[in-house]
């Protein structure tokens, strides 16, 4: 995949700055008309979640930049990184999630189980999180793909991927730590590696680990004794991914526990 097509990561911006399907990641919620035509601008977006152009971009209103013929250099120059901010942050995360994983058969099925699961947990995070969970769940498993997958250990190497790609730090670090990666890292020898990618135990984790461990390889609900009961039978005892359940097992059962507890606490009685 390397370095997608622009035009592939936002077949629906024009640079008129008019959205056509789909509202723009970062100058939600939409237009600006200003003498000579419209401009879009940050209405509202969380600027800190912004890559540092989008920032600057953002903070400048309107931004004439964009306009007509002007804006083609602009786009033009602009890398990969600053043509995905045109789309949703979850729209971007399934087509990469798609690209990557589609041609690996019923893992599609499980990351797109996933993605739905973790939509459904979402409220037990914060409202300015929700978009970074389910963009990390399309995500978490994109490290399985050969194109990226070059230390066959996938947390790590699709952390390492959306990195290099300017994805933000929340997403990266939630695929990096997805489900108990740092037990497994240990168990491979790859603690070092893994710790390039700051852990925070926090509800975004314990709501993406709930999102994987609550689904099956073919996108199955299950209960999460029935989930590491699943993974442990298709391992034999002395490999390492059997040996990091065996350990993470009862840390991450705590996780999903809280998940629940705060879903709990959210929805209505």
């Amino acid at each position: 995949m390397g370095n997608l097509p622009i035009d592939r990561l936002r077949p629906r911006w024009t640079v008129l700055g008019r959205v056509q399907g789909a509202t723009p990641h970062c100058f939600s919620p939409g237009l600006s008309r200003s003498g000579e035509g419209e401009y879009p601008y940050c209405g509202g977006h969380r600027l800190p979640r912004c890559p540092r152009i989008c920032r600057n971009l953002c903070r400048s209103k309107p931004m004439r930049g964009l306009r007509g013929q002007k804006g083609q250099p602009l786009l033009e120059r602009a890398s990969r990184k600053v043509a995905c901010l045109y789309m949703e942050l979850a729209q971007r995360a399934a087509e990469i999630a798609e690209h990557f994983v589609a041609p690996l058969g019923r893992r599609w099925l499980h990351v797109q189980a996933v993605a739905a699961r973790a939509a459904e947990l979402s409220p037990a995070v914060p409202p300015q999180d929700r978009d970074v969970l389910v963009a990390a769940a399309w995500l978490h498993d994109i490290g399985y793909s050969p194109e990226i997958g070059h230390t066959h250990f996938h947390p790590l190497d699709g952390a390492r991927w959306l990195q290099k790609q300017g994805w933000s730090a929340e997403v990266v670090n939630l695929v990096a730590h997805h489900s108990g990666a740092r037990f497994e890292a240990a168990e491979r020898g790859m603690s070092q590696e893994l710790a390039e990618f700051p852990f925070e135990d926090s509800p975004l984790l314990d709501a993406l680990v709930a999102a994987d461990l609550t689904t099956g390889p073919g996108g199955e609900r299950y209960s999460y004794a029935e989930r590491i009961d699943e993974i442990l039978s298709r391992y034999a005892p002395d490999d390492p991914v059997h040996r990091t359940w065996v350990k993470a097992r009862p840390v991450l059962a705590e996780a999903v526990d809280r998940t629940a507890k705060r879903l709990a606490e959210v929805q209505p009685r």
